[in-house]
């Protein structure tokens, strides 16, 4: 299931490394014109496809076996829908500042993932002493933070002119490659598991 999720990962961080390309020649831009191609709707209406899929996916394993799923890992899923549809719509609409508070949703979404994931975490060793090691508690503390830090940094550029906020956009791609590179260590390591949802 964690390899699903990781998969579902990936494709938003590849959606997000397009849109931001496709969005590239419009930073110096003197109109507000969209490009002319559908491109980049069709493929946030295929993003949100995944997105509900995977989903639906995980509702049904937990319809055939309770539990199969954590509730962690589902509420990060229904948030991967609520962020691709947030995103499709931003596309549809007229106004091409929509695409950067896109941006600034998806952080936001990894914001309240990390926390949930910090505060489960914690809550948890609360409840059963060595179920997370410390330093495991303080690295989710801290990639908490970051996030925070990373939103909180992205609001204060919504008027800010658009090299800035790509810029900013890339520290959020640079973020989540880097949340993707540490879950597939994690896969990889042969012992001392740490489990990443509670």
């Amino acid at each position: 299931m964690r390899s699903l999720h990781l998969r579902t990962s990936l494709s938003f961080l590849l959606g997000g490394a397009l849109s931001l390309a496709l969005s590239w020649p419009l930073l110096h831009a003197q109109t507000d014109a969209r490009p002319g191609s559908d491109l980049p709707v069709d493929y946030a209406r295929a993003q949100l496809a995944l997105a509900e899929t995977n989903l639906q996916q995980a509702e049904g394993m937990n319809r055939r076996v309770r539990g199969a799923v954590s509730g962690n890992v589902v509420s990060e899923y229904q948030r991967d829908v609520q962020v691709a549809r947030r995103h499709l719509e931003s596309l549809q609409s007229e106004r091409v500042e929509n695409e950067f508070q896109h941006w600034l949703i998806r952080a936001e979404a990894n914001y309240l993932a990390a926390e949930t994931q910090w505060k489960s975490a914690k809550a948890a060793s609360a409840k059963a002493r060595g179920a997370f090691e410390p330093l495991e508690i303080r690295r989710l503390e801290l990639q908490a933070k970051v996030d925070r830090l990373l939103v909180a940094q992205g609001k204060s550029l919504v008027a800010a002119p658009r090299d800035q906020q790509a810029a900013w956009q890339l520290e959020v791609l640079a973020n989540e490659t880097q949340r993707l590179n540490e879950e597939v260590r994690r896969q990889q390591q042969p012992s001392g598991y740490y489990p990443y949802y509670y």
